[in-house]
């Protein structure tokens, strides 16, 4: 599992993290290495952290000010996702909680963290995969600053549910925008953006991307999603392992609304990398040139 921001450079095989500082004359140079005692699932750069996550309940965060790990205990989750410094974690119970990273760690007392606690899925149906998309809206009246929530998240029986809330119902429950019969199979990744929403199950990584309607931004109940393709991405695990991570190497990847994608047919002695856009599941070569 590979993910890098600026100059810094993270990688992690299974049980171990190594930082690299890449930033002086495009010399990788090691800064920092740690090993883990459970199998670290999501490595997540934050502007100023690196977070290194076990889905058994370990949280492990560098800090690029200290240059020192820090080591944090939670209960064990399902899945989870990142936006900006808003973590969101599903449980197997239906429980989904968020902490704020930026304020990381932020202690109720000295063993457990402050998290807070977001929805309970109604039904029984374990959460495989979640998605957060949000954005904060700055209103001149009152120069508050309003947030807005949405989370997608699929379930072992292949159902994808879009819950949340708008500036205009901020403090109140999460409301169940959308409910979909997405797939047959367990849902294994869920990506919400403002246009699409992509779920993947694991039946031979099984896409299908859903056009989102908005009004005002804010998300419409009818019409309700459409499909707009339906695809698979070739699977390279045969190569790789698991150790790129709960699925994300392959995408998709959202540089921008219209430019989402997934990639395939990653291997070894490959002179060329296969992308597939993520909106209409066409599939494009790109030449690797040494």
């Amino acid at each position: 599992m590979i993910h890098c921001i600026k100059k810094l450079l993270a990688f992690t095989n299974d049980l171990e993290i190594l930082l690299y500082d890449v930033s002086k004359d495009d010399v990788c140079m090691n800064i920092s290495r740690i090993s883990m005692p459970q199998t670290i699932n999501y490595l997540i750069f934050t502007p100023s952290q690196l977070f290194a996550m076990s889905k058994k309940g370990r949280i492990s965060c560098w800090n690029s000010l200290t240059q020192k790990w820090l080591v944090q205990e939670i209960l064990p989750f399902s899945c989870c996702d990142i936006y900006q410094n808003l973590l969101i974690l599903a449980f197997e119970n239906g429980a989904i909680k968020s902490t704020d990273l930026a304020k990381f760690p932020h202690k109720i007392n000295e063993q457990d963290i402050l998290i807070t606690d977001v929805y309970m899925a109604p039904h029984s149906d374990k959460i495989t995969a979640i998605s957060v998309y949000t954005r904060v809206q700055y209103h001149i009246k009152d120069d508050n600053m309003r947030h807005w929530l949405e989370l997608a998240y699929g379930t072992s029986s292949g159902s994808v549910y879009v819950i949340g809330h708008h500036p205009e119902t901020f403090g109140s429950s999460l409301r169940v925008f959308y409910s979909l019969h997405a797939h047959t199979m367990p849902i294994i990744k869920v990506q919400l953006c403002e246009k699409y929403l992509f779920t993947v199950c694991e039946n031979h990584f099984h896409v299908r991307t859903w056009a989102l309607s908005r009004f005002r931004d804010m998300l419409n109940t009818q019409p309700g999603p459409t499909i707009v393709s339906s695809f698979n991405v070739a699977d390279t695990t045969s190569c790789f392992g698991d150790f790129l991570g709960e699925g994300r190497y392959k995408g998709p990847y959202i540089p921008g609304d219209d430019q989402c994608f997934f990639v395939e047919h990653i291997q070894p002695n490959d002179t060329e990398i296969k992308i597939r856009s993520a909106v209409t599941g066409k599939l494009y070569k790109l030449t690797i040139i040494f």
